[in-house]
């Protein structure tokens, strides 16, 4: 059975000549014991030809997967083969799995016996941004007697060990800052971190060195990140302005509004922020950070008597481009919002 029938096989991962996938093994109704725990898994990370290689967000680069176990056995094994699922977590939740295989077959027939081994299991593709995870992971060892060697194609009966859950795949170092309006004049700057050794220091161009900035100026601040490896990776965010154009009209009540004669009816053709949230029953507003000036004009429907004519009063709201930075409207400005 090809490794395909088990699940999609990954794209660029290269599949080892005449291998099957072992764990179709593990779903008859007479699976191996996987008992021997030769190799305990502890942990899985990417690795690049420099061991400070870093990336952004977005590119997509090649690493060795390598994995870290511990080896509890005195004998050598000619060959260990690892199957697993790759599932990569997208920044949007979106998810994707296939499947890879590899067969370490090194060059002096042993895969040798320390405490605790890095094996390289081969390139794989890693887009930065993303989390990979691995799941379903059986590996597969043979003895050293015998001319045991990659592929290992028949069905495992103790030499094997399955490992449950999931294992995260650490990437290399990488970070992105993200800056949001606080309030006003001041932004929020937060900084996600992955990979790496940990733990991280963080030095910012305004001399800060927690991880995130809290209620600083509007501006753009670059970071240092560096891990406990010594690595480091920089990153930048910021916001040139946190202007926003937002209101709310007033209510009134009743609906409509009774009056005797048209006279009663107020008149008045522009209103100041404060007139127009005292209108109806004091609920209006108008947002304390605009990107311009804000003009509110009032204008009256049509009526001649006092023998129920309806008049309907319309507010307009306006917003102008500032462009001199005087805070008044000047002729001509650019209208930039406006709502009735």
């Amino acid at each position: 059975m090809s490794l395909n029938s088990f699940g999609q096989f990954c794209n660029g991962y290269p599949q080892p000549a005449g291998q099957i996938d072992l764990r179709t093994c593990l779903q008859g109704g007479n699976p191996p014991s996987c008992s021997a725990g030769d190799y305990t898994l502890n942990e899985a990370f990417l690795a690049g030809a420099d061991p400070c290689t870093t990336c952004e967000p977005g590119d997509v680069l090649m690493f060795d997967l390598i994995l870290n176990f511990n080896v509890t056995t005195n004998s050598a094994r000619p060959a260990l083969t690892l199957f697993a699922d790759v599932t990569t977590i997208n920044p949007d939740g979106s998810t994707s799995t296939c499947a890879i295989s590899s067969c370490i077959d090194p060059p002096d027939g042993q895969v040798q016996p320390p405490n605790s081994i890095n094996m390289n299991f081969g390139a794989i593709s890693y887009t930065c941004g993303t989390t990979l995870e691995l799941s379903n992971i059986l590996f597969v060892w043979v003895s050293a007697s015998g001319n045991n060697s990659c592929p290992i194609i028949d069905c495992p009966t103790s030499k094997c060990s399955t490992v449950p859950g999931i294992t995260v795949i650490k990437p290399p170092l990488q970070a992105d800052a993200v800056a949001t309006c606080d309030n006003g004049n001041t932004i929020d700057v937060d900084l996600t971190v992955m990979g790496g050794a940990e733990p991280y220091t963080y030095l910012w161009s305004n001399g800060a060195t927690t991880q995130d900035l809290t209620g600083v100026l509007i501006g753009t601040y670059n970071v240092t990140v560096t891990d406990a490896n010594n690595c480091t990776v920089t990153t930048s965010d910021g916001l040139t302005s946190c202007c926003e154009f937002t209101y709310s009209c007033p209510t009134f009540n009743p609906v409509p509004t009774i009056v005797e004669c048209l006279a009663d009816i107020p008149t008045a053709i522009t209103l100041t922020e404060t007139e127009f949230e005292t209108l109806g029953n004091g609920d209006g507003d108008i947002g304390d950070d605009p990107c311009g000036v804000v003009e509110i004009t009032a204008a009256n429907s049509a009526g001649n008597d006092c023998n129920g004519t309806q008049v309907i009063r319309t507010y307009t709201i306006t917003e102008y481009e500032d462009g001199d930075g005087n805070g008044v409207k000047d002729d001509p400005e650019v209208i930039l919002n406006q709502e009735t």
